[in-house]
C-alpha cells in the first residue's frame, strides 16, 4: 500500500518518471508513507559550525575538538532513534576543531608557564606541551566517537 500511495500521491511526477527510467533510484518507497525514514547523510559540518538543536535544546558551536566529538555522538544517537536504517557521517567535519583546541591549549600553556617562570615562555618551551595535550585531546575525542 505504501508503495502505491507513494507512487500515485506523494512523489512528484518528475521523481517518479526518473525512477521508472532508471535515472535515479527512489529508495524504500514501501516505507515512505511512514513517519520514520531510512539512511541519512548527516550534515555534521552545518550542525557543528552553526550550532544545532537537539531535543529542543540549543547546542552552540563547539569550542574544542573533544566537545565537537561529544556533540557529534549526540547527533548520531538522535538521528538513529528517528529512523530504521543506517547513517553516514564525514569525520573530516571534526578536523577544524583540532585547530580550535590547539589555539586554546596554547593560550593555556602560555598562561601556566608565564605564571611559573615569571616571564613569557619561548616557543620551544610551549610547543612540546601543546603537542602532548593536543594529542591527548584527540585521543579522548576519538575514544568518545
Amino acid at each position: 500500500m505504501s508503495k502505491d500511495v507513494t507512487r500515485r500521491i506523494l512523489l512528484p511526477s518528475v521523481v517518479q518518471e526518473a525512477h521508472d527510467k532508471g535515472q535515479i533510484h527512489f529508495h524504500d518507497a514501501d516505507y515512505f508513507i511512514e513517519h520514520i525514514f531510512n539512511c541519512c547523510l548527516v550534515n555534521l559540518e552545518d550542525m557543528l559550525q552553526n550550532g544545532t538543536c537537539i531535543n529542543k535544546t540549543l547546542i552552540e558551536k563547539p569550542h574544542s575538538f573533544r566537545t565537537a566529538c561529544t556533540i557529534a555522538t549526540q547527533i548520531i544517537a538522535v538521528v538513529a532513534s528517528g529512523q530504521y536504517g543506517g547513517q553516514s557521517i564525514t569525520l573530516s567535519h571534526l578536523a577544524p576543531f583540532v585547530d580550535v583546541s590547539r589555539k586554546n591549549i596554547r593560550a593555556e600553556v602560555i598562561r601556566e608557564l608565564s605564571n611559573l617562570l615569571k616571564r613569557t615562555p619561548e616557543d620551544d618551551e610551549v610547543e612540546p606541551i601543546v603537542r602532548e595535550r593536543l594529542l591527548q585531546e584527540i585521543k579522548d575525542g576519538v575514544q568518545t566517537m
